[in-house]
């Protein structure tokens, strides 16, 4: 035992090294610089302006990241210089004038690259016949996340963790986007655990308690891609166990490309939803994923702040439920709650991999008796052969 001891310490060595990341600093402002009472205080329906910058700053460079309710939930992402400088015009930025927002956020230099995705709407959609099919629908109810009432941004600062949250006046329930910027790769605690790069954010939707239209209603969403990039390559990945999302072997990419078709920025998530929480693999069932359209939508968010207004832009549509009858497919009012989370970030969609734990017990259980075997017959081998010479010198 003494001897295997230096062997295991050279291989936790290995693996420590092997999965030091460079982490980022983390800083989060919420309404930065603004001065406007409407920055600070509800309007007449009790909604508060939320614009929340996430700034990571890395050895290099910084990563930029803004969480909007500014006309619609949206996202943005921008890599930049250390010396780079985040500038808000709010008067314009609040004008609900898209003439006005345009460049109402900038910063002194031109970011290396940027991006966002926008999520302007929610549907919900009878569906009489159980094929969890949105598109087959006949009856389909959309609530626009720009309509919606916007509770103040709440974040914990030490976990790197927010949440905001909307409802719908006259309405019981709510809807929130709950949000992860660790600044490191880190893999989120809770279900579905997804794989963050140091330059991603993870955001959970939840749909809680909202009250349904009809014993028959699913649920779904729109996100826009909000990019100059007319290449989106979107498509799914088996992955190799299902360590961190039991049941689950699939991983969605929504890649937005650049002319050398390299992933600008990512759109990353599990094809799983939970309608219970806690979560567990017991009250999970799958999400529908639908062709992308191209060109086909403006948005209403910050996209008006950084493209043109007559720019359209790509979307796709998400939607949670299984098929099947009410007995045996998932329909809300089972539960009234939904919970669906995915990644965006810069660069390329990380892919999933073994945990250090487990990549070492498979070495340990594999690795150590093949070693063990190979080493048996070099050692047979070797006596063969001086048995040979011993017996060729006699």
């Amino acid at each position: 035992m003494a001897n295997f001891k230096p062997y295991f310490l050279f291989l936790v060595t290995i693996f420590h090294f092997n999965f030091i990341r460079c982490d980022r600093q983390v800083s989060v402002i919420w309404n930065p610089d603004c001065s406007d009472s409407r920055c600070k205080e509800p309007n007449e329906n009790g909604s508060y302006i939320n614009l929340v910058y996430v700034k990571l700053k890395g050895q290099d460079d910084v990563v930029h990241l803004m969480y909007s309710n500014i006309q619609s939930f949206t996202i943005m992402l921008f890599k930049t210089s250390k010396n780079a400088k985040l500038s808000i015009n709010w008067e314009d930025l609040l004008s609900q004038n898209s003439t006005l927002m345009r460049d109402s956020i900038s910063f002194n230099e031109k970011p290396v690259d940027f991006g966002g995705y926008e999520v302007p709407s929610i549907f919900e959609f009878i569906d009489y016949n159980g094929t969890a099919d949105m598109r087959k629908s006949n009856e389909t109810y959309t609530y626009l996340t720009r309509e919606f009432c916007w509770k103040k941004f709440v974040s914990n600062e030490s976990e790197s963790f927010g949440v905001m949250e909307a409802f719908i006046p006259g309405i019981n329930g709510s809807f929130k986007f709950l949000i992860n910027y660790p600044g490191k790769e880190k893999r989120i605690k809770i279900l579905p655990h997804l794989l963050l790069k140091p330059e991603s954010t993870s955001i959970e939707f939840q749909i809680d308690s909202i009250a349904p239209r009809s014993e028959f209603s699913k649920f779904g969403t729109n996100i826009i891609f909000l990019t100059d990039s007319i290449d989106i390559s979107i498509s799914s990945k088996r992955t190799i166990d299902d360590e961190y999302t039991p049941g689950t072997f699939r991983l969605w990419n929504a890649e937005i490309l650049d002319e050398d078709k390299k992933s600008r920025n990512y759109l990353q998530w599990k094809p799983i939803f939970y309608f219970s929480d806690p979560k567990s693999l017991e009250n999970s069932t799958i999400t529908q994923q639908y062709d992308s359209r191209t060109n086909d939508q403006e948005s209403n968010g910050l996209g008006q702040v950084f493209y043109d207004n007559e720019v359209l832009f790509s979307s796709m549509n998400i939607s949670f439920g299984l098929e099947g009858n009410i007995k045996d497919g998932y329909y809300y009012k089972q539960s009234n709650f939904s919970s669906w989370a995915f990644s965006v970030g810069l660069g390329s969609a990380p892919d999933e991999k073994m945990s250090p734990i487990v990549t070492l017990v498979i070495f340990v259980g594999f690795g150590l008796p093949a070693l063990a075997i190979v080493i048996g017959l070099l050692v047979m081998l070797v006596k063969k052969i001086r048995g040979t010479s011993q017996y060729n010198t006699l």
